[in-house]
């Protein structure tokens, strides 16, 4: 069963903005947009048997242009810096630990090589490709924020219908796990790593971001009883 129902992505904030109960109920419905269904496939895959791929996205903060973007997979690893259209944001600067000098961008004070968007999104598409059933796509918080992002940055780069051909479903773990772990203060992926796992957690930065959600998945998520519910 491949699950291809529409979602909407509200405006983007920051990621910490996102979080903000005040914020997100002061979110008028007509600033959502349809984010469209993803192109039917007469090849479905069983979705069970679909890899579990964990995604993260760093941005410049309100603009929003993509940073960097990392995913994982059980044995294969991916992350590109990408070189915004827009000055990276002084907060986002001190979130992520990214800078922009002129041409040359720095993670933590260190120069990072880096791709522009197509470029970047474009080896990140191949990444997705190389998987012989088509993935879900899990992240933290995507629904509101990644997705959105995602989806105008493809979008724009007339890449979007090829993307979304090539997986499964989204899938965001800030639902799945108020489902699995009820009543909780707090779902905030470092939260949750903090007292699920007992770990401590070094957030902001993409690839240890997509690891940690990964692990978390993998012993505490449960992921395939609430498919159903939560597959878009």
């Amino acid at each position: 069963m491949r699950l291809t129902q529409g979602f909407k992505a509200e405006p983007a904030e920051t990621k910490e903005e996102s979080k903000d109960p005040k914020l997100q109920s002061d979110q008028k419905k007509d600033d959502t947009e349809n984010i469209p269904d993803m192109p039917d496939d007469n090849n479905q895959i069983v979705i069970t048997d679909a890899p579990l791929v964990i995604f993260d996205l760093e941005t410049n903060g309100r603009y929003p242009d993509i940073t960097q973007v990392a995913a994982c997979y059980v044995d294969r690893s991916f992350s590109r810096y990408i070189f915004p259209n827009q000055p990276i944001s002084a907060e986002a600067s001190r979130i992520t630990g990214l800078t922009v000098v002129g041409n040359k961008m720095y993670h933590n004070g260190s120069l990072v090589p880096y791709k522009l968007p197509h470029e970047g999104l474009t080896d990140f598409l191949s990444y997705i490709s190389e998987f012989k059933d088509k993935p879900i796509l899990i992240g933290h918080n995507i629904k509101r924020f990644d997705c959105h992002v995602l989806f105008n940055t493809l979008s724009s780069l007339n890449m979007w219908n090829e993307f979304s051909s090539q997986i499964s479903c989204f899938v965001d773990s800030l639902n799945l796990f108020k489902q699995v772990v009820p009543g909780l203060s707090s779902y905030s992926q470092s939260f949750l790593v903090n007292n699920l796992l007992g770990q401590e957690y070094e957030s902001h930065n993409a690839v240890h971001d997509a690891r940690l959600l990964l692990k978390l998945i993998t012993d505490k998520g449960n992921i395939f009883n609430y498919l159903d519910d939560l597959a878009f």
